[in-house]
């Protein structure tokens, strides 16, 4: 996968991959520059989020997540989608979820329409994947 600019295109852009490589994302919640994409930098073979925070933008409740099974499972389910840059970038307001990953040092922040001020369309549709997945949280499952 690769790194995505504003603008047409199809190119994809990862949320957060198992670390074996190097992904814009990945470089973001580790606070590195994108250089040497595809290679494993020192010290990250076994690092991983463990802290995932899901906020609902109707309510506006947030949930937190702790618990490394359930943080390996919304990384399973969001790791193969696909995300391509919508035409129109206009300004919007709102969002359906916004998703914080954390490692303890760094954190990753996105929400279901935008990556850094870009909006894409996913595939599969990253909102129902994200709604499903908050849904099904029990209150044990939050910090």
């Amino acid at each position: 996968m690769g790194s995505t600019s504003k603008g047409g295109g199809s190119h994809e852009k990862a949320i957060l991959l198992p670390a074996t490589r190097r992904t814009p994302a990945h470089d973001r919640l580790h606070g590195r520059k994108a250089a040497d994409a595809g290679t494993v930098h020192p010290g990250c073979e076994n690092r991983t989020a463990d802290k995932l925070v899901i906020r609902d933008g109707n309510s506006g409740q947030a949930r937190t997540v702790t618990k490394r099974d359930k943080i390996d499972e919304f990384l399973a389910l969001v790791k193969d989608v696909t995300f391509t840059p919508q035409r129109d970038q206009a300004d919007r307001t709102g969002w359906r979820y916004q998703i914080t990953l954390s490692d303890g040092d760094r954190e990753f922040r996105f929400t279901t329409e935008s990556i850094d001020g870009t909006y894409y369309d996913t595939n599969p549709d990253i909102r129902t994947i994200v709604d499903d997945f908050y849904r099904g949280l029990d209150t044990t499952d939050d910090e």
